[in-house]
């Protein structure tokens, strides 16, 4: 059996865009005369961390399990519709087949489940300076558009399941 632990910091405050005003440039003009859009999405660094067992029954078969948990890197007055971001808690397993080995050629097989829970989330009016599910656009300077915070309470989270096979066949 082999059990793995992994913790990752990711210093998302330093990035452009999500630590910092973010400004898109458009090629052609919005609306005519938007010729920027400006962003701020004030992002908060994070730990994750991730551990999984893999238990080989045989030289043939083995069994692995999964779980993380992936922070929020946003407050809910920096969500909007662009980035559904909370809280997310990550289940897998799957189940392996190694074909014998003659000359270190085979093939083997993988399925793998996984499930990922985004903790429910509601951001309530008002709270979300960017997008916000509900917006308007406000126009800071002449040829710049922004948004006004959410004008109803916008509501998400829930689970999403994903199944994988894998095939490798080794010469």
């Amino acid at each position: 059996m082999t059990w793995t632990v992994d913790l990752q910091w990711t210093e998302w405050s330093g990035a452009n865009g999500l630590g910092s005003v973010l400004v898109v440039e458009l090629d052609d003009p919005l609306l005519g005369f938007v010729n920027d859009l400006s962003v701020e999405y004030d992002a908060n660094d994070t730990l994750t961390w991730r551990t999984g067992l893999d238990y080989q029954f045989n030289n043939k078969w083995s069994v692995q399990f999964g779980y993380a948990y992936d922070e929020s890197i946003f407050d809910d007055e920096h969500v909007d519709i662009l980035v559904y971001d909370s809280n997310r808690n990550i289940l897998t397993t799957g189940l392996s087949y190694d074909s014998p080995k003659v000359n270190n050629s085979g093939w083997s097989a993988t399925l793998g489940v996984q499930i990922i829970i985004y903790e429910s989330r509601t951001i309530e009016t008002g709270e979300s300076q960017n997008l916000g599910g509900f917006s308007l656009p406000n126009l800071l300077d002449g040829d710049t558009m922004s948004f006004y915070s959410n004008r109803e309470a916008f509501k998400y989270g829930g689970p999403i399941l994903a199944v994988g096979l894998s095939f490798e066949r080794r010469f």
